[in-house]
């Protein structure tokens, strides 16, 4: 199991709910917005610690750290937030609770919630018992009802270092190169860098977008990378975002401004490839970057797609040469 709780405890967003605790002003109704679920899980308990009153120490902290709290239940890890599973959640909310005075309610993986339950949910929330508080989690609000928004207090969870991910990493037995390249492409989400670690295509990939970026000079090198990256067990989606983020930090290790790099470990080759591009030419490859990924989504012909973005990526190369 990840251990989550060092990280959290130094967010702007822990330090935002410890604040309401001690202004005893905590919501009845919390909306945490994060694309890492088991993220968003451990800092729901961390937070229903802090609704409950539990020290470190307590009988009920062990049972919460277990997920065996009485009052805390968690819904939506295993099974989808259902209108029924919301009906027996508007029913038990007048039931006292069992250990203390409060009790909570955490819903995961709210956007996969519909229509109907989150109507339904909603009723509930308007006007909660005393004793009754709701943490939601949800991967973005876009799904999400304005009217449960509107009920809730959102916390969009802050996204981790670089270097925690990587420590964490690593503590799940990552290998240090595996960590640094993942821990680097993970945009601050834990569970994408540990799914990034496992995948063998995804490091392979990583290390053939900079031999691109360094060796393909001509149109006569495109076929071979065209090759590389339309292999089927590529994300093709995670493509255009993975060349995005590696072109930034080629231009940002341009300007010389070392310490904004995402992939540090590779400070030696981002400034090679430095040399052999213009700002204008990254700038446009960015651009180029977002079609590609606009047109992977839409376009059938993912081949086609990657061969005429590497080919608009060589030629800006030698068009506007440094």
């Amino acid at each position: 199991m990840v251990n989550y709780k060092d990280a959290i405890i130094n967010t702007n967003a822990y330090k935002t709910v410890v604040k309401d605790g001690e202004a005893n002003r905590l919501s009845h109704t919390y909306l945490l917005v994060s694309e890492d679920m088991d993220y968003a899980k451990e800092f729901a308990k961390m937070l229903s610690k802090i609704i409950l009153k539990l020290d470190n120490f307590s009988a009920g902290n062990v049972k919460l750290e277990k997920d065996i709290h009485p009052d805390v239940i968690i819904y939506g890890e295993n099974e989808k937030i259902m209108t029924g599973l919301v009906g027996e959640i508007a029913s038990d909310v007048f039931v006292r609770p069992y250990e203390s005075d409060r009790k909570i309610y955490i819903l995961l993986n709210m956007n996969d919630a519909n229509e109907e339950a989150q109507n339904k949910l909603l009723k509930t929330i308007e006007e909660p018992p005393e004793s009754a508080f709701f943490i939601l989690a949800s991967k973005s609000e876009r799904k999400l009802l304005q009217t449960v928004l509107s009920r809730a207090k959102k916390i969009e969870l802050d996204a981790l270092p670089i270097s925690v991910i990587k420590n964490m990493l690593l503590s799940q037995g990552v290998g240090e190169k595996e960590a640094n390249i993942c821990s680097a492409c993970s945009a601050g989400v834990f569970s994408r860098a540990n799914k990034m670690a496992t995948d063998k295509e995804f490091l392979n990939m990583y290390q053939n977008i900079f031999k691109c970026l360094y060796k393909m000079n001509s149109s006569r090198d495109v076929l071979d990378f065209t090759n590389m990256f339309n292999q089927k067990n590529i994300n093709k989606e995670e493509l255009a975002d993975l060349f995005m983020s590696i072109v930034r930090d080629v231009a940002i290790a341009k300007t010389g401004a070392i310490e904004l790099v995402a992939n540090n470990h590779k400070i030696d080759e981002l400034k090679a490839i430095a040399e052999t591009f213009s700002f204008e030419a990254l700038y446009k490859i960015i651009e180029y970057c977002l079609q590609l990924k606009e047109d992977l989504v839409y376009n059938t012909n993912v081949v086609a797609s990657i061969d005429e973005f590497l080919l608009k990526l060589v030629e800006v190369k030698v068009k506007c040469k440094k």
